[in-house]
């Protein structure tokens, strides 16, 4: 139906970016985790303006995580960085030419007046983890370059640097693949972000309770949210995401240091969905996610400073949704129908 879903729509859409399988094209292997999500337009329109093959892990669940768990260094790491592990597994039986799976510590800048560009350490680094711990990984034919999205000259040179000539393409065609790439995610951005509008739109028109699913961009994964998004779909709720809305916030500092992309995305949503009578948040929350004990409460007095319900909801491996069903069904009950338009 068109009742609006922006987690079953994002997914769907980071998906589309696909090749179609050509002799003699070399295949490049892309896990599909962690920030990859968000950031798959880029890569996918930049290696195929390339002309290479891109091939991605297989789709989460239950066996993709058991496949790399004996290489798992601590297990107090987030189920999203823990994962990772089975998706290189995966990669490792397609046939590819070399995986890629860069280290960034930054990520796009947003505002340009906030210091809100890092990724989390776990986010930005993992491939180092990967790297030290897959004792059958072939380090010669797995990339993992230090990037930067944010400076063309940088993010070539480093590029170039990373492959060691293995790239064999001029800074001129580099360039053209990168600035393909930055417009294939920035339309990516702004369809998701029209999504939302139509979203809210949607739920006004037909009074229909909003629920903000806060979290990352990974958290689009079927296996990582475990099925929330289409419980919450199933009780007639509109579903939007925090980078479908944050734009549209005020961007006032919050009351914590705050120099991470993603929470500043849950901070300015927060705001924002508190201007609306029929809306509310549940945000979801890694058990191996210490960043979490900091956004949470951030996120929680956002809320209740504009007379919202909080709702944190704790996902790792667990995927008994019981209990999940009936907190969203208490916050539900405890929502009125009517809208505020503002």
């Amino acid at each position: 139906d068109e009742l609006p879903n922006l987690y079953l729509y994002k997914y769907d859409k980071i998906m589309s970016y696909q090749s179609v399988p050509k002799t003699g094209k070399q295949k490049i292997g892309i896990p599909v985790v962690l920030n990859m999500y968000e950031n798959i337009p880029f890569w996918w329109t930049f290696f195929d303006d390339l002309g290479y093959e891109i091939v991605y892990s297989d789709r989460s669940n239950k066996t993709i995580y058991e496949l790399g768990q004996d290489s798992i260094p601590s297990d107090t790491a987030c189920y999203p960085a823990k994962i990772v592990h089975g998706h290189i597994e995966n990669l490792l039986t397609k046939n590819v030419d070399f995986i890629f799976y860069p280290n960034m510590p930054f990520n796009f800048i947003e505002k340009e007046h906030r210091d809100n560009e890092y990724n989390c350490p776990v986010v930005a680094f993992y491939p180092e983890v990967v790297g030290a711990n897959m004792d059958n990984l072939n380090l010669d034919t797995f990339y993992m370059p230090y990037v930067t999205l944010n400076n063309k000259k940088a993010f070539i040179n480093n590029i170039k640097t990373a492959f060691n000539g293995k790239l064999p393409h001029r800074k001129s065609e580099l360039s053209k693949a990168f600035d393909k790439g930055m417009k294939a995610y920035i339309d990516y951005k702004e369809e998701v972000i029209n999504e939302g509008q139509r979203a809210l739109d949607y739920a006004l028109e037909h009074n229909k309770n909003l629920i903000l699913l806060a979290g990352r961009p990974y958290h689009v994964d079927p296996e990582i949210h475990h099925g929330i998004p289409t419980l919450l779909r199933t009780l007639g709720c509109v579903v939007v995401s925090e980078d479908s809305l944050n734009t549209f916030a005020d961007q006032k500092k919050v009351n914590v240091l705050n120099q991470w992309t993603y929470h500043t995305r849950l901070y300015d949503s927060a705001k924002y969905i508190s201007n609306f009578k029929n809306a509310n948040l549940v945000q979801l929350i890694s058990f191996g996610c210490g960043l979490d004990a900091i956004t949470s409460d951030e996120v929680k007095e956002i809320l209740q400073k504009n007379g919202k319900l909080y709702t944190g909801i704790k996902i790792d491996e667990g995927n008994n949704l019981g209990t999940v069903n009936i907190r969203i069904r208490s916050l539900l009950s405890t929502m009125k129908g009517d809208v505020n338009n503002g």
